[in-house]
This record gives C-alpha cells, structure tokens and sequence, in this order.
C-alpha cells in the first residue's frame, strides 16, 4: 500500500455508492428521530438517547466501511468516517432547532454531501494531507 493510505481498488465505485447511500439513510433516519421527539410534548422518550447514539454508531460504521471500499487505509477510513458523520450530526442538531425536521434533515445531509466531496474528488491528496498532518502531530 502506498504511504499516504490510499490506493486505487475495483471496489472504489461500490464505495462510493455506498458512502452516499449510508449520508442519504443516516439524515432519513435523523430526520425521523427528530420527528418522534417533537411529538412527545413532555420531551424526548426514554429511549430517544440510544437510538440517536445507535443511529450514529451505524452511519460511522458504514460511512468508514464505504471509504474503505473506496480505498482508503483502514485508520483513515474511520478518522475520516468520523469526521463526515459528526459534521452531518452536528449541522442536523443545529439546524433543527431553527428550521423545519424536513428541511434540516436535507440540509444537514447536504453537509455530509459537501464534507465528503473532497474524499471522493481528490482522495490521494486527502489521504496525503492527514498522513502528513498525523505525522507532525504524533
């Protein structure tokens, strides 16, 4: 494997299919959760805590999955996993206090889309990118 963690593999179109995909059903499931919670008027029921942590739990894992299908480094593949489903969380909690559950679920979505275009357009770059920055810091 070439040192900046990543490589071209037959499986890259899969993966990436696959990276969208879990970006598309991880705001379709957010935007569902956030729905339940606003019907309950007294709050969120006892298990709205874990099912919004297994629902991140499984896009990370599946967002990391797809990008290593798509060739990055296993390491890299979750870091950067991690980093496009706390991005598409986080856009999800804030705008959802000020838009609609529709319309923040798509928007924050839309984020993950956006924070996930460099991987898919410029991925050795990426990859060198973090390698280096890793290196420096540890």
């Amino acid at each position: 494997m070439p040192e900046t963690g990543f490589r071209e593999l037959p499986t890259r179109p899969l993966g990436i299919a696959l990276l969208y995909a879990a970006l598309i059903g991880f705001g379709f499931a957010l935007q569902r959760l956030r729905r339940t919670r606003a019907r309950k008027a007294e709050g969120a029921p006892w298990w709205f805590g874990y099912a919004r942590d297994l629902t991140n739990l499984l896009a990370l894992l599946v967002t990391s999955l797809a990008l290593g299908l798509a060739g990055f480094a296993p390491p890299l593949a979750l870091l950067y996993g991690f980093v496009v489903t706390l991005a598409t969380y986080l856009a999800d909690y804030a705008l959802s206090h000020g838009l609609s559950v529709h319309r923040a679920s798509a928007l924050a979505t839309l984020v993950g889309f956006v924070c996930a275009a460099p991987l898919v357009l410029f991925p050795a770059r990426c990859a060198e990118a973090v390698s280096a920055l890793l290196s420096y810091l540890f």
